[in-house]
C-alpha cells in the first residue's frame, strides 16, 4: 500500500508467491526492491519454512537490477525441539 500519488514511482513486481509480496521504487538513480515476507506458522513443517526461504533468496538472486533490497515480514517462525 502507498499514496496514490507515489502510483508512477512504484511498480509492483511478480514474486509468484503467496508469501511474499514485492515492489519496486526508484529514488533518483537508486532502485529499491521492498519485499514483504510471511514465513510459515509453527504449525508447519521445517521443509515448508526452507522453501520459503529458498524461494525468498531465488528472488533476491534473480532481481538483482536493483541496488538496494529491502526485506520485511513476519520472521517469528518457531519449530518444535
Amino acid at each position: 500500500m502507498w499514496h496514490k500519488d507515489l502510483d508512477n514511482l512504484v511498480e509492483i513486481v511478480d514474486t509468484y508467491s503467496d508469501k511474499i509480496a514485492a515492489i519496486r521504487t526508484c529514488c533518483g538513480s537508486i532502485s529499491i526492491l521492498i519485499l514483504q515476507v510471511y514465513l510459515p506458522a509453527a504449525n508447519h513443517d521445517i521443509s515448508s519454512f526452507k522453501n520459503s526461504v529458498e524461494q525468498l533468496w531465488d528472488i533476491c538472486t534473480v532481481l538483482t537490477e536493483s541496488n538496494v533490497i529491502v526485506i520485511m515480514g513476519d520472521f517469528n517462525a518457531r519449530f518444535p525441539r
